[in-house]
């Protein structure tokens, strides 16, 4: 991990350096790193932008699981995401937005059709 992250920071990337499937498990490890940054200090609400973007199966896999692992210990998650994939189990309530409005909103009960069984 050490090594991607490094080869990331230090323009690698640019060069084409770094084969796809490495690239996408070090932004994984890297966007773990960044939230646990970010827990230094026990932030009680933990805000996320399409955390799972670029992200292969396996590493949106780990990431989700590390995050659900996060709100269960009590911290509170705001995802803003495209995929309905990608909200965990411990997402509470739902906004939907559409052109920056939204249009729909309640507890994640309300909207149990749309998702999987968990």
């Amino acid at each position: 991990m050490i090594k991607h992250l490094k080869m990331i920071l230090s323009g690698d990337l640019k060069r084409g350096c770094i084969e796809k499937k490495q690239l996408s498990a070090a932004y994984g490890e890297l966007r773990k790193l960044i939230i646990a940054r970010a827990m230094v200090n026990s932030p009680d609400i933990l805000v996320l932008d399409e955390p799972c973007s670029s992200l292969d199966r396996s590493s949106r896999k780990d990431f989700l699981f590390f995050l659900e692992k996060l709100a269960s210990a009590g911290t509170h998650v705001i995802l803003v995401t495209h995929h309905l994939d990608d909200i965990i189990p411990s997402i509470t309530h739902i906004a939907v937005m559409d052109n920056g409005r939204i249009i729909s909103q309640g507890k994640r009960d309300n909207f149990s059709s749309l998702f999987k069984k968990e």
